[in-house]
């Protein structure tokens, strides 16, 4: 085809508005009511002088009743795992964390038996001043390892507080997991 012309790439009754809206609808509707799972989106245009974007969903049938905390450099921490197995630290770095804990603080800890910590625990976004930002997923269908000798660690419950508050690059949160 010339320059200026349409492209037959598809017939013509194809590309017609209505039926392109009962397409998506058809596909709407299939979807799960509900999936018990969060997505994340990330825009990233490498060595640009864009911003990264990032962006996600939580996708459950409740809310969180989420909180937005700011969490300042110099607060001691430990991995929520109970006194002989959690890993303690000291935040490095102040950090703007988005909290389940509104949801999570009437919840016990199956690691504890104790009560979630309102201000520790749930932390599933953030970014801290270094510019690290963190974002934690879940997926019902997972399943996790039972673990025997319980090695020193972090909850999922803190992790994100954990990366946050120690690391200042990607390069250091990988090193972090490790």
């Amino acid at each position: 085809k010339t320059f200026g012309s349409r492209l037959d790439c598809a017939p013509a009754r194809a590309r017609s508005p209505h039926r392109m809206a009962r397409t998506a609808l058809a596909y709407f509707l299939l979807l799960p009511a509900c999936s018990l799972a969060c997505t994340r989106i990330l825009f990233n245009r490498g060595n640009s002088s864009l911003p990264v974007l990032a962006a996600r969903t939580m996708d459950w049938d409740h809310p969180f009743d989420d909180y937005l905390l700011v969490v300042p450099r110099g607060v001691t921490m430990d991995g929520g795992l109970g006194a002989k197995t959690s890993k303690t630290w000291t935040s490095k770095y102040g950090s703007v964390v988005s909290s389940v804990n509104g949801w999570l603080s009437t919840l016990v800890s199956s690691h504890t038996g104790k009560a979630f910590d309102f201000l520790k625990d749930g932390g599933v976004d953030g970014v801290n001043e270094a510019g690290l930002a963190a974002h934690a997923l879940y997926l019902e269908e997972t399943q996790y390892a039972t673990v025997k000798d319980k090695p020193v660690g972090v909850t999922y419950m803190r992790w994100v507080r954990y990366l946050l508050d120690n690391c200042a690059t990607v390069k250091e949160a990988v090193k972090a997991m490790h």
